[in-house]
């Protein structure tokens, strides 16, 4: 291509801007001549201060709003009958790369992705308490194992913060050797489990042994389903891995996108086959377990007993009125809090408020009606009892009125209208 010739992605914004050029010559088409023109928007305008100076509430009325945008399109994405697992296997793959050193998200990539993680842990055990997690690291072409499969958050959540995780990153990721890895921590979970990965990418590039395709048709074969968020531009390899395993692929906008994007991934996902159509039926038995000796079923009655979703329900022992213990129903092994795993019998051990709290998912409390306050209308929420103001949200099985913000809490933490629990 000579000098004088224009690139092909400026040519027709040369050409419009010609001397001579009429707005006949160019079309009648409207608009910036540039996707990003478009997107310019003087977004300190929207921020206006007060009659005492103070932007406080304007911030406040935008978190909100954005609060609001994130719950209806979450209550959108789980209308209608939908089958989900509340007994998940989930591991969680950081990249500790070089690439990971950038600092276009404060501090660096690695920092944000970590701290990220730790509040996604939490909402994790949060609502899934009856599932189990593990988290793995990339650098230097290998995946190491940070925390083990387990369904302790603090225990996580500690590996994260402490050495066990190398806060400077160095090398290329490899996702296939991750993905193998990943195959190695899912190998114990039960049948009645989700599988999954969730993978959080800050690289342009993989350095893999061999074809990371053949990787994902293993995948594929175990039903493990893989989720990635980019941190950088758009990646085919992570595209077409969440494409061939039935998950997700995005790229945050910024680090306020990149923490929706992440947290998104506690709902748990909705269970189809392949093609697409609803996932085959298992009959799951839930029940606590208490055994005092060694099993003695055989035939039907032993795998009646392989099938059940082992649990046990720990009665608290506060012994001095500050430090709760936990003992194990089949071991009498105390622990220190719930959700946790027995660490001698490995069994499950929840709280029957845990045990209810998973339901949540799979019966979704439905979206409150947004009505605006007649002109002479006075009303108060009915959860914090402060006066509404313009508009009201009202439950649709109490017909009681809510404010925003109670909206929000209500289907974020609550889950359950407070008029009817």
């Amino acid at each position: 291509m000579d000098l004088d010739d224009d690139p092909p992605a400026f040519a027709h914004r040369n050409r419009a801007g010609a001397k001579g050029d009429s707005a006949a010559d160019v079309g009648d088409t409207e608009g910036p001549s540039f996707t990003w023109e478009g997107q310019f928007a003087r977004t300190w305008d929207v921020v206006q201060e007060d009659a005492d100076g103070s932007i406080a509430a304007a911030v406040s009325a935008i978190s909100e709003s954005s609060r609001r945008s994130q719950l209806r399109r979450r209550l959108a994405d789980s209308g209608g009958p939908v089958r989900r697992g509340i007994v998940r296997s989930m591991v969680l793959v950081l990249d500790l790369s070089r690439a990971m050193a950038e600092n276009d998200y404060r501090p660096t990539r690695a920092e944000a992705a970590v701290k990220v993680a730790e509040v996604f842990v939490q909402e994790f055990f949060d609502q899934n308490p009856l599932s189990v997690l593990g988290i793995l690291g990339m650098r230097n072409g290998i995946a190491n194992v940070i925390s083990e499969m387990g369904a302790d958050p603090n225990e996580h959540i500690n590996c994260l913060r402490r050495g066990r995780i190398d806060r400077d990153p160095d090398g290329e990721p490899s996702i296939q050797n991750a993905l193998e890895l990943v195959l190695t921590q899912l190998t114990g979970s039960p049948p009645h489990s989700t599988r999954e990965v969730l993978l959080i990418f800050g690289s342009l590039t993989t350095w893999d042994p061999g074809d990371v395709l053949e990787t994902v048709e293993k995948l594929r074969s175990e039903r493990v389903r893989c989720s990635v968020v980019g941190m950088t531009a758009e990646v085919w390899v992570c595209k077409e891995i969440a494409n061939l395993t039935g998950g997700t692929y995005a790229v945050p906008i910024s680090d306020a996108h990149f923490r929706e994007l992440v947290l998104d991934q506690v709902v748990p996902p909705p269970i189809v086959d392949r093609d697409g159509s609803s996932a085959e039926e298992h009959v799951v038995t839930l029940g606590a377990w208490k055994r005092d000796g060694p099993s003695t079923a055989s035939g039907d009655a032993a795998r009646r007993e392989a099938a059940l979703v082992k649990m046990g329900f720990p009665k608290r022992i506060d012994e001095d009125g500050s430090n709760a213990t936990f003992p194990c129903p089949v071991c009498r092994y105390p622990s220190s809090r719930l959700p946790n795993t027995c660490p001698s019998c490995s069994l499950q051990l929840v709280s029957a408020p845990l045990l209810a709290r998973s339901y949540h998912h799979i019966f979704p409390l439905p979206a409150f009606r947004e009505l605006p306050l007649g002109p002479e209308e006075r009303a108060t929420c009915t959860g914090c009892l402060d006066e509404l103001d313009a508009r009201k949200w009202v439950c649709t099985r109490c017909e009681k009125s809510f404010c925003g913000e109670c909206d929000v809490f209500v289907h974020d933490a609550l889950h359950n209208c407070p008029v009817r629990m």
